[in-house]
């Protein structure tokens, strides 16, 4: 008897450890389920919280979606107008860069500029050529308020640029009471 009781211990030990795998492995099969599941509906997870990733269905519109399409910063616009006042004809992305680099004194690379001009072509507000060269189109100019030419047919483009205005009383000097250190005391 204690021969037959210690086979079915061992074959029960053996089902137990059988079952305990088959548990893991049914486990390991659910999680692969709901991870493809996740994948297909474009679902997806991190730290249990849920995201959605991949197109989103006709007809809503992610929150804080950025600018309106169509629409282009200020410094832009400023760009596309001393391009549209400095450049009369067709011009490279290097002479963006240039002005990029004179107006904001910031470095922008070539690449960079025709991906964003790329943009505005859909738009209509950029006109390239086979050449790989751009254009300010009119139709910038007239959605933006770009001003196109010189207010004089025989005048350079920069001199018709705005000259700065300067402040009341400026080169002025400043009246010899304001010299004296107020923390001083009366003068004496």
């Amino acid at each position: 008897m204690d021969q037959i009781d210690s086979l079915l211990g061992d074959k029960r030990t053996k089902i137990a450890t059988l079952e305990r795998a088959l548990e893991t492995e049914r486990a390991e099969l659910r999680g692969m389920e709901a991870l493809a599941s996740a994948i297909n509906s474009g679902v997806k997870t991190h730290a249990g919280r849920a995201f959605r990733v991949g197109p989103l269905e006709s007809g809503t519109k992610p929150k804080g979606s950025g600018r309106q399409p169509g629409a282009i910063s200020k410094r832009w616009r400023f760009v596309l107008e001393t391009l549209l006042l400095l450049e009369s004809d067709w011009f490279p992305a290097e002479t963006v860069v240039e002005t990029v680099r004179a107006l904001e004194q910031r470095e922008i690379r070539p690449a960079e500029v025709r991906r964003i001009f790329d943009g505005y072509i859909e738009h209509g507000y950029v006109v390239k050529d086979d050449a790989g060269l751009y254009r300010v189109s009119d139709q910038a100019a007239e959605k933006f308020g770009l001003a196109r030419t010189s207010p004089k047919e025989n005048e350079a483009p920069s001199s018709y640029l705005p000259e700065p205005q300067k402040p009341a009383g400026w080169g002025v000097p400043p009246p010899p009471s304001a010299w004296i250190n107020p923390q001083s005391g009366p003068a004496s």
